[in-house]
């Protein structure tokens, strides 16, 4: 092999190599010389799936690490009649906390709307009633003597 036979064989397999066709239309013609162009230019993803490295660096294993530990139990814990009733009961628990929770704020608001504000000279709840300012136009009970 002559050096103008390497260089014509070299240039063949850069340009010519990685060409591709889509069903609908001709994305690289082969039979036009030098259109081809690079892999690279050709298509990025191309590219990338005949370069592909495989990198295992501890850091980026940390990201997905929350992930393949969820995925581990589900596949060894819940997914099984045990799993299955250690779900409900789980689920069942944060339902009650949720009615818990629920029926706290409707007594408080039950509270607040019959307890304190029944009449018209209690505004709110009692402890408040130091900071808001006297209404000169009721009388005090002491004053009336």
């Amino acid at each position: 092999m002559n050096g103008h036979n390497l260089f014509q064989h070299f240039m063949r397999n850069i340009f010519f190599k990685h060409t591709f066709r889509v069903v609908s239309k001709n994305v690289v013609d082969k039979g036009k010389k030098g259109l081809g162009g690079t892999m690279l230019l050709s298509s990025p993803i191309l590219f990338e799936v005949n370069n592909k490295e495989e990198e295992n660096a501890p850091k980026g294993e940390y990201i997905f690490l929350a992930g393949k530990s969820i995925d581990f139990l589900t596949q060894k814990i819940f997914e099984n009649e045990f799993g299955t009733s250690i779900l409900y009961v789980a689920f069942f628990v944060a339902y009650l906390s949720l009615l818990v929770h629920d029926n706290k704020i409707n007594l408080m608001v039950r509270k607040l709307k019959y307890k304190y504000a029944n009449n018209m000279f209690t505004v709110g709840h009692p402890n408040y009633k130091m900071y808001l300012p006297k209404n000169p136009l009721i009388k005090n009970k002491q004053t009336n003597k």
